[in-house]
């Protein structure tokens, strides 16, 4: 007496419940992992801009202290921008 899906237990014969808890459980990994390369890629892009941002700001520093000279100042802002 075979009803619906399987032997009469539902899908797959009773085999169906772990199979089923596995694909959800699959499924909530990959979605945590795109969340996560997601963030690192947006904190990576966040980074470089406050590292240019500091690098300006000692930049600046030497060159008020009369470290560097205007040619130099001028040639390493614009490497850093």
């Amino acid at each position: 007496m075979c009803r619906g899906f399987g032997m009469g237990f539902g899908f797959g014969g009773g085999a169906g419940l772990p199979w089923m808890l596995g694909m959800g459980i699959s499924r909530v990994l990959v979605a945590a992992l795109v969340i996560f390369l997601i963030y690192k890629l947006i904190k990576g892009l966040n980074n470089t801009s406050r590292d240019s941002d500091r690098a300006l700001e000692i930049l600046n520093e030497r060159y008020v202290n009369g470290e560097i000279d205007d040619e130099e100042y001028e040639k390493m802002k614009k490497r850093i921008r």
